[in-house]
This record gives C-alpha cells, structure tokens and sequence, in this order.
C-alpha cells in the first residue's frame, strides 16, 4: 500500500466510525427521550 492509499484507508474507517456513533448516540437519545414521558406518569399515579 502507497502512504496515500493507508490515509484514505484510514479516512473511510475513522468515518465509519464516527457515523456508528452518531447513529448509536441518536438511538440512545430516542430511547431516553421515549422513556420521559414513561417515567412522568410512573411518577405522578
């Protein structure tokens, strides 16, 4: 491999990594956001 081909290898994995974490932190932030309203109406019965 030429240094120039690593980089781009390196680029396209380093994104795909950031992209799995941006899908898993809106995922998380979802479900966190889908529990709220759960948990208000546990809290107020």
């Amino acid at each position: 491999m030429t240094p120039g081909e690593k980089v781009i290898a390196v680029g396209v994995l380093s994104t795909m990594n950031l992209a799995m974490l941006l899908v898993s932190g809106f995922l998380a932030a979802g479900s966190l956001i889908a529990t709220i309203p759960l948990a208000t109406a546990i809290v107020h019965q």
